[in-house]
This record gives C-alpha cells, structure tokens and sequence, in this order.
C-alpha cells in the first residue's frame, strides 16, 4: 500500500495506472482509457476486465465483470457503492484513475491487509467518484504468485478461517467512511 501511494504521489501525469510486477497489461489497455477517459470525462476512474490466471498461467475466470451483471447494478458497467455492499471480488490491479482522484480520496490505507483493494474501492464510490469498467479485456493477473500472502494461504503456511474473513471485510467497510 505505501509503496503504491509514494508511486502515485511522485506520478507526474494526470492518470496513473497500477500494475503489479508479475502481471501484464493488453497492448490496447491504455489506448482504451484513452478514447474511454475522451468519451467520457466524467469518470475518475476505469477498471479493466481482469484475465485471472492461476501460477501456471492458465486462466482461472474474470474480475470486475460483475459491473455488467443487471441484478448487482441498474447501471451497467459502472462500479457504485451497492455493488460493492453486496459483491467483493473486484481489483484495483490495471486500474487507471486520475491522480489527483487517487490523492484526494487518501490512496490505499496500510491498515488494511487483505481487504485493502476493496475499502479504496469503497471510499472512491462512497464519495461519489464514478467508476467504470472497460468492456474489453485489458489485464492478466496472476492469482498466486509465490511468495504473496495468498500464496501462503494456499500452500497451508496460514489458514484463513472465516472469522478472519469476516473481520478484514467488516473493517474495510467500517474504515471506508473516513
């Protein structure tokens, strides 16, 4: 979390994106938030549509799609408040966002661990940042990659039990306010 809030801090365009050292943007991701962030500059934000692969890089499923699922969200393809109150599997990873957005809101909170994509999430959509997701595939993430904290998870290093679950969400909605 600090080291991606100094990265966007010393960032010296009015868009950051946010890549993690062992995934891969498409080679038409920026060129979408382009035409995307011309089209449309009412948002402060665009998320891609995460290619989940697992280690070996096979592919496991999608993140952020669950924008265009009618029944989460009456606006399709945006990310508000009500989704996230009712469905957490999104990524920050590969999301474009405007500096002085990702500044404002306060960046990531080291506080929270493993939850710490979804209560920034939850902040930018509390304060009424609008989000959206790019209907094209733009990012591969690998879901495990070894030494990660979720690597230890599912390598039985640590067990998550559901209380631990359940605490780190319930913190990140209860933080997300402030």
């Amino acid at each position: 979390c600090t080291q991606t809030n100094l990265g966007v801090e010393n960032a010296k365009s009015e868009w950051v994106s946010i890549l993690e050292f062992d995934d891969e943007y498409s080679s038409i991701w920026f060129k979408n938030v382009k035409r995307f962030s011309e089209s449309y500059p009412e948002f402060d934000s665009f998320l891609p549509l995460v290619v989940d692969t697992d280690e070996k890089g096979m592919f496991v499923g999608f993140t952020n799609e669950a924008t265009f699922a009618a029944s989460l969200n009456s606006e399709i393809g945006i990310l508000t408040n009500e989704v996230l109150m009712n469905y957490q599997n999104f990524q920050s990873s590969g999301m474009s966002i405007r500096k002085s957005t990702y500044l404002n809101a306060g960046g990531f909170k080291p506080s929270i661990k493993l939850t710490f994509v979804y209560e920034l999430l939850l902040r930018l959509t509390y304060n009424s940042i609008n989000i959206m997701t790019i209907p094209r595939i733009g990012y591969k993430h690998m879901n495990l990659r070894e030494g990660s904290i979720f690597w230890n998870y599912k390598n039985g290093n640590k067990k998550v039990s559901d209380n631990e679950v359940s605490f780190w969400i319930e913190l990140a909605k209860k933080e997300h306010f402030f």
